[in-house]
């Protein structure tokens, strides 16, 4: 980065926001491409995991990542469609928190384009017969059995998208920390401030 962040006038905290993720999802690289999905689990407890950020619209105001329609988050979101993400760039000392309301598309067109877009190695995880997290044989200690992924057609690709409705920029330095909010308005407007880090 060629400015830094602490920097950063309130006015350009979302644009920026949202070209910094573009640029992560074109560029392939970066800490911002694997956020963390925070959701509900069916159980009521807090659920985490890092999942890779495939999708950016600034216009939309949306976000995406794939899973797996199987896995336990599709049931959790399903059930309470609400999830936060949350950034990470230690070089810049970045932390992005991005809350919203969430969208499963499964077995339709939003799922049907994500899978055509998806390199071989990514189609990969959703061609096993077995849903994640089922146990594989393991050698006693060793390591466990290579899963043999099934050819397929992809019917098992999940496209999560994230509605944005607020967002949390906090910069970490020993110069003093900046934080702002930003809350989704109407027309694509949004009401930001600067908060107390």
């Amino acid at each position: 980065m060629t400015v830094s962040l602490r920097e950063v006038p309130l006015s350009e905290v979302v644009p920026l926001t949202w070209a910094l993720l573009e640029r992560a999802v074109e560029t392939n690289a970066g800490p911002l491409r694997l956020p963390v999905l925070a959701s509900v689990g069916t159980d009521g407890r807090p659920q985490a995991r890092v999942v890779v950020l495939r999708e950016v619209d600034a216009q939309a105001r949306t976000l995406a990542v794939y899973t797996d329609a199987r896995s336990p988050k599709v049931a959790e979101l399903a059930a309470t469609p609400h999830a936060a993400l949350c950034f990470y760039a230690p070089e810049e000392g970045l932390q992005l928190r991005i809350a919203g309301r969430v969208a499963l598309h499964h077995a339709d067109e939003h799922a049907q384009r994500a899978w055509d877009s998806a390199g071989l190695y990514a189609r990969r995880s959703y061609l096993t017969t077995a849903a994640p997290g089922t146990p594989l044989e393991s050698a006693g200690d060793g390591l466990p059995a290579d899963y043999d992924p099934q050819v397929g057609s992809g019917e098992h690709l999940a496209v999560v998208r994230l509605y944005v409705e607020q967002l949390d920029w906090l910069v970490l330095s020993p110069e003093g920390h900046r934080r702002a909010g930003a809350v989704a308005g109407p027309r694509g407007s949004w009401d930001t401030s600067w908060l107390v880090p």
